[in-house]
């Protein structure tokens, strides 16, 4: 064989190839359009050979176009255009979904799939609105936590087609829960026993809920600081104090007739006047049932 019929032979082959993908297309796996006429251009790759053109008009639904038809289509001419790849997935993007109609949708998953009921809580979402398919898809909030907390939250949005997910939407949301907290009615002094006349109990949304609030019955409890009217009473604000603290020496005193015998004692458990309590005697051996009289004091009955 020649070198002139072997270069032949070389250019012949590394040439026909060149010269196919000029008359080619390269279809794409998946394409999101925000309009409903598709070109060819905007599912596949076209060779310098092929023109654009129309595919499909008034898309309105997610729709696979296969390789096959798409090359059967391109060649009722006999244009010889080869296609290559599977299928093309077109999903329209032509619903503008609002804020309101996201966290509707959100809280009635909340509702469905958690211990929370309607009026519980609230929801704002912190986005913008999106674009989504009208029709021919199935929107399902995924990866739902099993206990809701407060705070900010992402929440994700899949967008399923013939049962599979074809996409994502992670979205920022704020959850706020209703806790009912004790309110002040008035300026509480410092050292003052609070009495039910003193606060009153309101109820709030709040996204963040670890904020050491009482979320207790404070009454009869001590103010530790001045306590301005309409705030929130914290719990470090507050104590519970009793005239006998547990630990602390008490003076123990017992009467019989005309007879009074004092002596010294240390507390089992804290108590205000008129509960009964009990203590240790002297020494620590004996435990007595007492009756707290008055600071630091307590009788045997």
């Amino acid at each position: 064989m020649s070198n002139f019929v072997f270069l032949g032979i070389l250019l012949w082959v590394f040439a026909t190839p060149t010269l196919g993908k000029n008359n080619a297309v390269y279809l794409k796996t998946r394409v999101f359009l925000e309009k409903d006429t598709v070109l060819l251009s905007d599912i596949a790759r076209l060779g310098k050979d092929v023109g654009d053109r129309i595919i499909v008009q008034k898309l309105d639904s997610p729709t696979q176009i296969s390789a096959n038809s798409l090359e059967q289509e391109l060649n009722q001419d006999d244009s010889g255009i080869s296609v290559y790849g599977k299928e093309c997935l077109v999903v329209p993007m032509n619903a503008v979904y609002q804020k309101d109609e996201l966290v509707e949708s959100l809280y009635k998953e909340i509702l469905s799939k958690s211990n929370l009921v309607e009026g519980d809580f609230k929801i704002t979402y912190l986005g913008n609105s999106i674009i989504l398919p009208s029709s021919g898809v199935e929107l399902r909030w995924a990866n739902f936590p099993h206990s809701l907390n407060s705070g900010y939250r992402i929440f994700s949005l899949d967008v399923l087609f013939n049962k599979s997910k074809i996409f994502t939407q992670r979205l920022k949301f704020l959850i706020e829960k209703k806790i009912t907290l004790p309110i002040a009615k008035r300026d509480i002094p410092k050292d003052t026993i609070i009495s039910k006349d003193d606060f009153e109990y309101k109820s709030q949304f709040l996204s963040d809920l670890d904020q050491g609030f009482a979320t207790h019955d404070i009454t009869g409890y001590t103010a530790l600081v001045n306590i301005a009217s309409d705030t929130v009473i914290k719990k470090k604000q507050v104590k519970k104090m009793f005239m006998v603290e547990k630990g602390e020496e008490v003076d123990i005193v017992y009467t019989k007739g005309g007879l009074v015998v004092k002596g010294k004692g240390r507390a089992r458990q804290s108590g205000n006047v008129g509960d009964t309590i009990q203590v240790t005697g002297h020494g620590g051996r004996n435990i007595l049932k007492v009756r707290v009289a008055s600071k630091g004091v307590v009788v045997i009955e």
